[in-house]
């Protein structure tokens, strides 16, 4: 891992984008709660802890923005016969989504980075990337397995911030749920994901251009 965090490390940091795939519970509540001093703190739900209702979400960054956000909650999943992504689904997203975003930043020779959860070859990356008429992204790196909670931006720790705002929305239906995750993600400003990238060791300085010399 320390290998290739100091390969990420030589490259710009405008030339990397990160994708990943978390998720949340259906209606999820805060995290804590106010009691009487000495008692517990309790709280009424409709099922149980081990089996709650989920929404799934991927999305992508670069190093100034979020460059796109895909929901998928349980009715989806259910009319589309299936219990979370596939690779199809993140081929998809990669190919109609940020195939076309990419090109926009005028960014060259770029680093796509993801996690080796679905088993997704680079080869695989690259094709959608160039269906989706894509052709800014030169390398992609596909992350070994438990690094993504070292080395992504995403997965260290945007996903935390990201649930955490969603919580103190409280959204009660499958709908509202979506909604704050848009809103969550919208929300999320360039310095913050400057210092995601800060906090996983890619950036050498303050100047990001400076990391191309």
């Amino acid at each position: 891992m320390k290998k290739l965090r100091r390969k990420l490390q030589r490259i710009a940091k405008r030339r990397i984008v990160f994708i990943d795939q978390s998720n949340i519970e259906l209606g999820a509540k805060r995290t804590r709660a106010l009691c009487v001093e000495g008692q517990e703190a309790k709280v009424a739900v409709s099922q149980g802890q081990w089996y709650p209702k989920r929404v799934d979400m991927m999305a992508a960054i670069s190093y100034d923005d979020v460059l796109g956000i895909e929901t998928s909650g349980p009715t989806k999943r259910r009319k589309e016969k299936r219990k979370g992504y596939r690779k199809i689904d993140v081929l998809n997203f990669i190919r109609l989504r940020l195939a076309k975003k990419l090109p926009k930043l005028r960014v060259p020779n770029m680093t796509f980075c993801m996690d080796k959860a679905l088993k997704i070859s680079q080869e695989e990356v690259l094709d959608a990337l160039k269906d989706g008429g894509c052709t800014v992204v030169e390398h992609v790196v596909v992350l070994p397995t438990a690094s993504g909670k070292h080395l992504s931006p995403l997965d260290n720790c945007l996903w935390h911030q990201v649930k955490h705002r969603i919580r103190e929305a409280q959204p009660h239906t499958e709908h509202a749920t979506e909604q704050a995750i848009k809103a969550a993600f919208k929300a999320i400003t360039a310095e913050q994901i400057h210092a995601y990238y800060r906090h996983c060791s890619l950036t050498r300085g303050q100047n990001v251009n400076k990391d191309l010399e």
